[in-house]
């Protein structure tokens, strides 16, 4: 699905936020979006969750509120002069009162800005903000407002109703859609691919061939005389039993063509030129993520970083159509 359609769409998934002042619910209707419809790519389209306290004032520091923000912290502020680490401006060309300086450790996001690859987007919040990280997750996951309690998200939503009528998981994979609808790096389902009224979206793996090894070692992939699954007579296929057995073994062949699609994709991409570490300072997360993510998106336009969904993108060395968020 191309970038554009996708935009149209996203103001049905019901998501209360603004982007630079303009609510996203009405981003069909503004410069940003008649930009980004006369696109002749399809440019993957990120979601990255940040698990941990991040000092945002550390990082982004107020420059024509400096002396504010030093008299608050000082035994803790970054420096703005007369220091080897003293700040980073990061554009001296905005007014006075937009300018900000970075943490001396951002010194490749001041790089990737004045490459016009990264902006700033400052003040994000949500009306009535109670203080609790896991009550906002929760909003910006569900894209609700703060008095609003959704038990789905609105990446699910909106993928929900991309695909209708076709529903998720029964009627996919199929010969339009081969790819899983979304994809996590880790250990959780979070609620952002949860669709109204049924499962998640989207399927958590750790490693594309850890995934397809322990998928291929299920002994019920391979059914000889009797099925090792404990598959109910013929008899008891419409009971209750008999139903909840036969969907749940239909995951477990779902399971298996998935894994060996995601693996297909995983071995076909090309070599990065990029040499990603593999510990990163302070304790910060393994970069293998970051790798595989590369990996998968070189042939087939999926996953950047830690977590992902499809948006769409053309894909050009593997039939289909993949993409991702």
């Amino acid at each position: 699905m191309k970038r554009r359609n996708f935009i149209k769409k996203l103001s049905l998934a019901a998501v209360p936020f603004t982007l630079g002042g303009i609510p996203i619910k009405l981003m069909a209707e503004n410069s940003l979006t008649r930009m980004a419809g006369q696109s002749t790519n399809d440019r993957v389209l990120v979601i990255l969750q940040l698990h941990g306290g991040n000092d945002g004032l550390n990082s982004i520091i107020p420059v024509e509120a400096y002396d504010e923000y030093y008299r608050w912290r000082a035994n803790i502020a970054i420096p703005a002069k007369n220091s080897a680490r003293k700040m980073i401006l990061l554009d001296n060309t905005l007014p006075s009162d937009a300018q900000v300086g970075l943490h001396p450790d951002m010194l490749a996001m001041k790089d990737l800005y004045d490459r016009g690859r990264m902006t700033v987007v400052q003040g994000v919040s949500y009306k009535n903000n109670n203080g609790s990280h896991f009550r906002g997750r929760d909003i910006s996951f569900m894209g609700g407002g703060f008095d609003d309690y959704f038990s789905s998200g609105w990446v699910g939503r909106y993928l929900q109703q991309e695909f209708a009528p076709k529903q998720y998981p029964d009627e996919f994979p199929n010969a339009e859609m081969e790819d899983p609808l979304a994809i996590e790096m880790g250990s959780d389902v979070s609620l952002i691919f949860h669709q109204q009224g049924n499962i998640p979206t989207s399927i958590s793996i750790n490693n594309p061939e850890s995934f397809a090894q322990l998928v291929g070692e299920l002994e019920g992939f391979t059914d000889q005389g009797i099925d090792p699954r404990g598959k109910p007579p013929v008899a008891l296929d419409n009971s209750p039993y008999g139903k909840e057995l036969n969907w749940i073994l239909g995951l477990e062949d779902k399971s298996q063509d998935y894994a060996e699609r995601l693996n297909e994709v995983y071995q076909n991409a090309p070599a990065s030129s990029v040499t990603y570490p593999e510990n990163y300072p302070f304790n910060a997360p393994r970069g293998s993520n970051a790798q595989q993510a590369y990996t998968a998106i070189a042939v087939n336009c999926p996953p950047v970083g830690w977590r992902w969904g499809r948006i769409g993108c053309k894909d050009k060395s593997v039939s289909g159509k993949t993409g991702w968020v």
